[in-house]
């Protein structure tokens, strides 16, 4: 089961607080662009509705957000340190700008660009 939005569970009767899964997408995809010689799979193709694109995001029902992303890396690239930065890199931003600990980073490198 999937939400749209990751909640905070904060101590205090304001209200809810809520992280839409777009943030996160934003997020995967500016950090993308700060590793060199790693694309989004499929990046500047035209989205069909219903089909999911390089960046999947899901909130499952224990609050935990968990992100998919298809890649292409450069050839020549040690694909496993690339992979491993970006990884790092999406996890500690997605923590930096929301306070969310609770992540699981998933990237499936789908080809590799010459």
């Amino acid at each position: 089961m999937s939400v749209d939005y990751y909640k905070i569970e904060k101590e205090n009767n304001y209200g809810e607080l809520n992280i839409s899964q777009n943030v996160f997408e934003s997020i995967v995809t500016k950090s993308v662009r700060e590793i060199d010689g790693v694309n989004l799979s499929g990046a500047g193709s035209i989205r069909v509705p219903g089909v999911t694109g390089p960046v999947e995001i899901k909130v499952n029902k224990h609050n935990q957000v968990n992100i998919k992303v298809e890649v292409c890396v450069n050839y020549g690239m040690n694909v496993s340190n690339v992979i491993s930065e970006l990884q790092t890199k999406i996890h500690n931003t997605a923590y930096e700008m929301t306070g969310i600990n609770n992540l699981l980073v998933d990237i499936d490198v789908k080809a590799v660009k010459f």
